[in-house]
């Protein structure tokens, strides 16, 4: 900050001593300025700025109130400069920050909500995401599985159609006790969630009766998490209680080398819960 000033101030002088016409003789050689000879000559500056401006102050004072103006000017400059700078290079760390917290969770996307007609591009680089990874394990952790695969317009559903590895689903039981205050909590009627699922189940026997490799477990208690998994990346929502889960934001996490990253988290939770849920559904009978 010193140093700043000092150039500055430096500076500041040499413009008054160019107008005043009073070129100092040190730095002159053969009547042109010798810029070698500045630094030495501007180390003996301050008694010379004293020495000149007590001079000018006497015999001009309107070209000292000038001097003193323009530093003033340049201490204001400086002062809001430095300001600028850092607040620069405190949000270029933050950005650094923000950027090393997103590799090491593996935070790649986000969407205010899972609607279908308003995500629907979304949507349709997700389904390509999971056909790019033919010949691997496709895992869903839902509720009704309807709005998400189970009818023909849904966002996923031509994409496990067309999926040549392993589905593995994991729906809410039709005959829990606990799915008519989730149906209710969404305003929808118990008859109405547990048709959802059941279509949705219909759909996942015929990808069985089609030669697709389909296993479907199911829960009892209230949903919590709506997971989506390919072998790189997982789309994640929370089941709130009162609101449907397309109005929920999409987090999706892609997997990295960092122990700290979400994907691997999510993963294992999946597993956990498909391990958990003793109610496989035989998906090759009625």
């Amino acid at each position: 900050m010193l140093a700043i000033i000092f150039i500055a101030s430096v500076a500041s002088y040499f413009v008054y001593l160019f107008f005043s016409g009073n070129v100092p003789q040190e730095i002159l050689v053969d009547g042109s300025i010798d810029y070698n000879l500045i630094v030495p000559w501007a180390k003996t500056l301050p008694e010379q700025m004293f020495e000149a401006l007590s001079k000018q102050i006497l015999s001009n004072p309107i070209i000292a109130i000038l001097y003193f103006v323009m530093i003033a000017f340049s201490l204001i400059l400086i002062a809001l400069l430095l300001k600028f700078f850092s607040r620069i290079m405190l949000f270029l760390h933050e950005a650094a920050s923000r950027k090393d917290l997103l590799n090491k969770t593996g935070l790649f996307e986000f969407w205010p909500n899972a609607s279908i007609t308003e995500r629907a591009p979304q949507w349709a680089v997700m389904a390509d995401r999971i056909l790019a990874s033919p010949h691997t394990t496709f895992n869903l952790l839902g509720a009704t599985g309807w709005d998400t695969f189970g009818h023909s317009n849904s966002p996923l559903h031509k994409a496990m159609e067309n999926f040549s590895g392993s589905i593995r689903v994991i729906l809410m039981n039709p005959d829990s006790h606990r799915l008519p205050a989730r149906a209710m909590s969404i305003g929808m009627t118990t008859a109405a969630y547990k048709h959802q699922i059941k279509k949705s189940i219909k759909f996942l026997k015929e990808l069985k009766a089609k030669g697709h490799f389909v296993e479907l477990k199911l829960y009892g208690s209230t949903p919590n998490w709506k997971m989506i998994f390919t072998p790189r990346r997982v789309w994640l929502q929370h089941y709130h209680n009162d609101h449907h889960v397309a109005d929920c934001p999409v987090y999706m996490f892609y997997s990295t080398q960092e122990r700290t990253g979400l994907y691997q988290s999510f993963a294992k939770d999946f597993e956990r819960i498909w391990a958990q849920c003793d109610f496989m559904v035989d998906l090759s009978t009625n």
